[in-house]
């Protein structure tokens, strides 16, 4: 039986409601650690291009890892969160030692009631967000809402082709031939279906919705996880081998490859960027 739009997000905010108590222990993970370096590298880029006193969106920001990490690197900044999970809300407030300078709200990003149109300067929405909405330019058209003028939405999305190698690093051929032909399927049996996307596809996605100066580059490019890094506990064979004891030398090697947007397709994530483009004024002629 096909699922209904209600049915799939509360199948969403169970899965996250029994990951939430140990959401945060991929930390400890090697392939994780590395990763966050990378995206925490790109994503500083774009930071340190606003004004000290920024104000920042972490839409469908979970228990607040990325939120928490902005307001300490940033301590003129303030910051809003939004998730629509209880269970990983509480871990987020958990973390809270900001006061008024960080607003923990639950809501969907279909509907950003909380905040009003045009007063956020950055909106991010990290690992996933994206591929477990339904309706994609719906949440889109809703971050833009808040966005100033030349405002930035930073997306982390789940890249389709890698979604196609990790099914096929597990046997799982039918899974594969899914992503390949709807854009959509899972990494692992227990978790809900995903929409996936191709460097392409949401470049079209953000064009089509109004953004521009659009950039989207893959990471981390040259290294995969396993599947014990999609348990948020252990460390796969490979990452073992190939990132303990060496995450300097192999973020160098990644930090110097990442921004070639040729290579976003080989991405275990896609990084996007796009900047709000202001309204252009209709030019009135007068007649004659």
């Amino acid at each position: 039986m096909k699922k209904t739009i209600n049915n799939y997000e509360q199948e969403v905010k169970d899965y996250f409601a029994k990951k939430a108590c140990f959401y945060d222990d991929v930390e400890k993970q090697e392939y994780w650690r590395l990763s966050d370096k990378v995206l925490w590298s790109l994503l500083k880029e774009r930071l340190d291009r606003f004004p000290s006193g920024f104000r920042f969106l972490d839409a469908g920001g979970g228990t607040g890892r990325w939120s928490k990490k902005i307001l300490e690197n940033y301590p003129l900044c303030n910051g809003i969160l939004i998730d629509f999970s209880k269970e990983m809300l509480a871990q987020a407030k958990n973390k809270n030692q900001y006061g008024k300078r960080w607003t923990i709200k639950r809501g969907n990003i279909y509907d950003l009631k909380y905040i009003k149109a045009e007063t956020v300067d950055i909106v991010i929405n990290t690992h996933n967000v994206l591929g477990f909405v339904k309706n994609t330019m719906q949440a889109l058209l809703e971050m833009k809402r808040v966005l100033k003028n030349n405002g930035l939405l930073v997306s982390v999305i789940p890249n389709k082709y890698h979604g196609i190698y990790f099914n096929l690093l597990l046997g799982n051929l039918e899974g594969a031939e899914s992503i390949k032909n709807n854009s959509g399927g899972k990494f692992v049996e227990d978790m809900p279906e995903i929409h996936m996307f191709s460097p392409a596809s949401i470049k079209a996605m953000y064009k089509e919705a109004g953004f521009g100066n659009i950039v989207c580059w893959g990471f981390p490019i040259c290294i995969y996880p396993g599947y014990n890094e999609t348990r948020e506990k252990g460390n796969s064979i490979q990452a073992e081998k190939s990132i303990a004891g060496r995450m300097e030398q192999v973020f160098n090697i990644e930090n110097s490859l990442i921004r070639d947007e040729a290579l976003a397709a080989r991405g275990n994530n896609l990084f996007v960027v796009g900047y709000k483009q202001m309204k252009q004024k209709s030019i009135v002629r007068a007649g004659r």
